[in-house]
């Protein structure tokens, strides 16, 4: 049963990190394309934003390493399955601002302020930050000690595929050479995609929440 609940931790890491690759294809494209550059005075290239959730993965570390201690010493401490309800959320979530930002697009408005970008990147960490680091720990507790080895390697190869997901996903913003002279057309591609991001992530999290009690047992008491 541990294994088993092994399984379904290591299969929302694939769905987290098919949604979070996305911020090197869809955002990036949807960056160069149809939003405005300047943050603060700096005029950030596309494939500078990239670096944006290094940033906030390096200020909310101590952050969360503050955080679940303090609530583990209050029994406030989610477990493992309820941070994978957690993370899925924020990552649905994380497309929400860039949703907006792609219906806000006009001929009169034809890009939108990079700042919603910002706002992604801020909440695809909390994201992170919840679930990632579980997983994991997850394969070093849960798994059958003969195949801990072979499990962190499915562990891997989960995220590692996760990016073939994201691709997948990736081209349904492709445009031809007329679609990519309308930013009306461009931005209802992104905004299509990000729309169904959103709905990808809450209802994942949606489903791994109703199996928040069932993992739990399966996993005997580990946390």
């Amino acid at each position: 049963e541990q294994m088993l609940a092994l399984i379904f931790l290591i299969l929302s890491c694939l769905i987290f990190f098919s949604l979070y690759e996305q911020t090197y294809g869809s955002w990036l494209a949807f960056t160069d394309r149809l939003l405005t550059r300047d943050v603060l005075g700096w005029n950030m290239t596309p494939a500078q934003s990239t670096s944006i959730g290094a940033f906030f993965i390096v200020g909310l570390s101590p952050v969360f390493a503050w955080l679940w201690p303090f609530l583990d010493k209050r029994g406030l401490n989610p477990s493992k399955p309820m941070k994978s309800v957690i993370g899925l959320a924020f990552g649905g979530l994380a497309f929400v601002p860039l949703w907006l930002a792609a219906k806000s697009i006009s001929t009169a408005s034809p890009v939108a302020s990079i700042w919603w970008l910002m706002l992604a990147y801020f909440v695809i960490e909390l994201g992170e930050m919840s679930l990632s680091p579980i997983g994991l720990a997850a394969v070093s507790q849960l798994s059958v000690k003969r195949v801990t080895a072979l499990m962190m390697g499915t562990w891997f190869l989960a995220t590692a595929y996760s990016e073939v997901i994201a691709a997948a996903f990736g081209k349904l913003t492709s445009l031809d050479q007329v679609e990519a002279t309308d930013v009306v057309v461009a931005a209802a591609k992104y905004g299509n995609l990000f729309q169904w991001m959103v709905w990808l992530g809450l209802g994942s999290a949606v489903l791994y929440l109703v199996l928040v009690k069932p993992l739990s047992t399966w996993m005997h008491g580990e946390k």
